[in-house]
């Protein structure tokens, strides 16, 4: 199950870095939504509903945020002065920034799945059940860990 996370800090479009808004994301298994205090200079020309591409973060942390593909979800503008926008990014990576055009690429990725086990039918335990006539008379649970599982991924290559 995936910890549910919260960033509080500032955030800008890659093409305008002086334009930062505070705000929160909260990341969760069921949604990622980023609330932020105000919204990017042409939001009066289209009520902050605008997409975005791309959207960057620097938590309070230190921790660098790239927030990709942000839907706009709620724009609203009170009587003083002030408006909110809520974008709900497809996805979220945290460590590193990429500008306004950069391809996203790796160098190297790790990726931690729970229950793991279980769906490819791997345990290190081991449970032998000793029976007199129809009653167990004893239970030896033994345990070593797995072989690691690695799976080999190649990257995509256009035809």
């Amino acid at each position: 199950m995936l910890d549910e996370l919260t960033f509080r800090g500032l955030f800008w479009l890659p093409d305008e870095p002086e334009q930062k808004l505070a705000g929160t994301l909260d990341f969760s298994q069921e949604r990622i939504e980023l609330d932020l205090l105000g919204a990017f200079n042409d939001a009066g020309l289209t009520l902050g509903l605008e997409p975005r591409a791309r959207i960057l973060g620097h938590s309070a942390d230190g921790k660098a945020l790239t927030l990709e593909r942000c839907q706009a979800s709620n724009w609203q503008f009170n009587t003083a002065g002030l408006s909110t926008t809520t974008y709900r990014p497809s996805y979220v990576l945290v460590g590193a920034w990429f500008e306004k055009d950069e391809e996203i690429a790796f160098d190297e990725l790790l990726l931690r799945y729970s229950d793991l086990d279980e769906w490819a039918a791997v345990s290190g335990f081991d449970i032998t059940l000793s029976s007199e006539q129809e009653n167990v008379s004893a239970i030896d649970v033994a345990y070593r860990p797995p072989e690691s599982l690695t799976v080999s991924c190649s990257p995509k290559t256009s035809s």
